[in-house]
């Protein structure tokens, strides 16, 4: 028996396995576990489980890029491809080529996962809508230049809103091609002066709207610089254009109602206005005629005026001579009376009853001691003076 080495063994298995046409195109279902997306490579690597089994499996970026889903942890799938051994390690794995969730449709899964990406990424936030003017002069529509849509979009406007200019943005709505039509003429739209765009599309089955609800196209809404409405014309399922744009509405036709304001209304609601300014403003004005009135009443004439503050100037003069004459007096009786207190102390009062004074160079004297004989007096009388010498001094007890 010969001694086979390591490689020859992995290769001999490699080649057995593959001789067994029972294991190509084989379909397996389980759980999906240990998932991991290689980057940049694109190759997906993952186990296929169940209860009390494990096979390792990989699918490379050729077929990966082409799920409409991404696969995750825990998910039930069914998958087709080959068993091979894996030389280096000497194990065997499952080559994947394609692969089908179980319980729902792989598109369903992959719109419902890209939906949950585009909401995460905040492309749906209502906070990033922008408003829809209600006077627009440049309206763009995006959809097929022969489709119904544009017809009845153009039908509405002339009949309710000729003030504005229409230009299309032809794009095909479905099939292949669709989803970078849709993003392309979005992208053409926004460079030029418009006030908001119309994305529309008289309605179909879910296939046929499936370019409206490509990353593309939600992003392209997204991103525009000018408001998006999206009209893909059905009722039930919102699409992520429906969602990514600044406005849903149900059909083309309602997406130019809304941009295209009926003039008669526009007019109507004017004259109402004017109604209501005109009743305001005659209210107002005799609301200012009855004030004036109230006002004027009380408004007495200058010369009036003049008169009565004559009179209270004429009275007030008379009060202040009255006071004028009333302190005069009492000051005067005051004075007299102070007078004659002071006459009645003068020493000149005194003379009068006999007596006189006796100066000494100048100075009364009171003492008969102060003067020596040969000393010159004066002695003042009540009427005159007279110049004495002493000629004996006698001092008093």
């Amino acid at each position: 028996m010969s001694v086979m080495s390591v490689t020859q063994l992995n290769k001999y298995i490699a080649f057995k396995i593959g001789e067994d046409k029972k294991l190509k195109g084989i379909m397996v279902k389980g759980e999906i576990s240990n998932f991991k997306c290689h980057t940049p490579s694109g190759h997906l690597y993952f186990a296929l489980t169940e209860p009390n089994a494990l096979i390792r499996g990989v699918m490379f970026a050729g077929n990966a890029s082409k799920l409409p889903f991404m696969p995750e942890d825990g998910m039930e799938v069914i998958v087709i491809g080959n068993v091979s051994v894996y030389e280096k390690d000497g194990t065997y794995r499952l080559y994947v080529t394609d692969m089908q969730p179980c319980g729902e449709g792989a598109k369903y899964l992959g719109l419902k996962q890209l939906k949950s990406r585009l909401a995460a990424a905040g492309v749906f936030s209502p906070s990033k809508k922008k408003p829809i003017p209600r006077f627009p002069k440049e309206i763009g529509v995006i959809t097929s230049a022969s489709g119904a849509a544009l017809q009845d979009i153009t039908a509405v406007l002339q009949r309710r809103y000729q003030m504005c200019t229409l230009r299309l943005f032809a794009a095909a709505v479905q099939g292949e091609n669709a989803e970078n039509e849709i993003a392309g003429a979005i992208e053409a739209a926004c460079r030029h002066d418009l006030d908001v765009i119309i994305l529309a599309r008289g309605g179909g089955s879910a296939e046929d709207l499936s370019a409206f609800n490509t990353e593309k196209v939600a992003l392209a809404v997204h991103s525009a610089g000018v408001p998006v409405i999206s009209a893909i014309g059905h009722e039930t399922d919102y699409t992520l254009a429906d969602l990514a744009a600044d406005m849903r509405v149900p059909t083309p036709s309602a997406a130019a109602e809304i941009t295209a304001l009926d003039l008669t209304q526009v007019l109507a609601g004017i004259e109402h206005c004017a109604g209501r300014i005109y009743t305001s403003t005659e209210n107002r004005i005799q609301n200012c005629e009855m004030k004036l009135s109230v006002l004027t009443s009380r408004l007495q004439s200058p010369e009036s005026t003049l008169n009565l503050y004559a009179e209270r100037l004429a009275a007030l003069e008379t009060r202040i001579y009255k006071a004028k004459e009333y302190k005069f007096n009492a000051a005067e009786k005051e004075l007299s009376e102070q007078a004659s207190r002071l006459e009645a102390l003068s020493p000149l009062k005194i003379l009068t009853r006999g007596y006189s004074i006796t100066y000494k160079d100048g100075k009364p004297v009171t003492d008969a001691a102060l003067l020596s004989a040969g000393d010159t007096v004066a002695v003042k009388f009540s009427k005159g003076e007279i110049k004495a010498t002493v000629k004996e001094s006698e001092n008093g007890v």
